[in-house]
């Protein structure tokens, strides 16, 4: 079997950088630990048109998603230029969009919509303390902001409060604030982040079998919790879409004993993962695990 066709058996989503910056330095997040410096990079447009072009090969057709450690909106135009390129020569690939809400406004989501958006997800991210009275105001002031009736509410005490508001167009728009504190929502980032160490990790992971994500300087990596700028996660760089396909990046990470062993809940050789309290369910998917 080809790599293209391994890829296309077990990738459920790519998430990509447009460029390296977002103007928050969340306490959750290895942006406010300066790994990245100040000086803005972008994710050139040659290495996107050849990733858009390597993904036409196999008419990809599962999640794209804009996020990881850039705030996509920071600089809209830049990245609805690339949703409608992914739109136009790969109709049938699901965009999603992650933002910490800071710069949409309607006549924006008006935008994303009609340029092939069909999923996002505005985060209204609150400090260390997590308080469920300032999670609702948030929460009802981006609804307000939008203009957008609410749908349906999703409350856990303590834990987190989501709104999923009415859909634009195909575009499903969901606000949430959420408390990182909380296992099931904080994560270590691979051992980057203090304070966030308190799971042990005792299940296998799955995640760079079904995920792969593409930093803004074209560096493919296994899984999101990981960054190319970071010293203890170049090791696990899987290699540049300069320089290889994404294909090939994959499954050459398919096969390193690094995802033999997590995936078969040995964490012992791998420190960034040991505290990682990261999942990722595609269980509603069709995707024909090959390992």
């Amino acid at each position: 079997m080809e790599n293209k066709d391994i890829f296309s058996n077990n990738v459920s989503r790519i998430i990509i950088e447009s460029y390296n910056l977002c103007n928050r330095k969340c306490f959750m997040c290895p942006q406010s630990l300066g790994v990245r410096g100040e000086k803005y990079e972008e994710f050139p447009d040659d290495l996107f048109l050849k990733l858009n072009g390597e993904l036409k090969l196999i008419n990809y057709s599962r999640w794209i998603a804009f996020g990881r450690y850039h705030e996509p909106l920071l600089f809209p135009e830049l990245t609805l230029d690339r949703i409608r390129i992914i739109h136009k020569e790969l109709p049938l690939a699901k965009i999603m969009l992650n933002t910490n809400g800071d710069f949409i406004n309607r006549e924006l989501v008006l935008k994303l919509s009609k340029s092939g958006v069909v999923d996002l997800k505005i985060m209204c991210y609150q400090g260390k303390e997590f308080s469920d009275n300032v999670a609702e105001y948030l929460c009802n002031k981006m609804m307000e902001k939008l203009e957008l009736g609410l749908v349906k509410k999703y409350y856990t005490p303590r834990v987190i409060t989501k709104y999923e508001l009415a859909p634009i167009g195909n575009m499903r728009i969901v606000i949430k604030s959420e408390n990182y504190n909380d296992t099931d929502r904080g994560c270590n980032r691979g051992g980057l982040l203090e304070g966030f160490n308190h799971y042990v990790r005792d299940i296998g992971c799955d995640v760079p079998i079904k995920n792969i994500d593409i930093d803004y300087n074209g560096c493919i990596l296994p899984c999101n919790n990981l960054l190319s700028d970071a010293v203890k996660h170049k090791p696990y760089v899987l290699g540049n879409i300069r320089y290889m396909t994404i294909f090939d990046a994959y499954v050459n990470g398919l096969k390193s004993a690094f995802v033999k062993r997590i995936y078969n809940n040995d964490f012992s050789c791998d420190v960034i993962c040991q505290n990682c309290s990261y999942f990722y369910d595609t269980s509603n998917e069709n995707i024909n695990y090959i390992l």
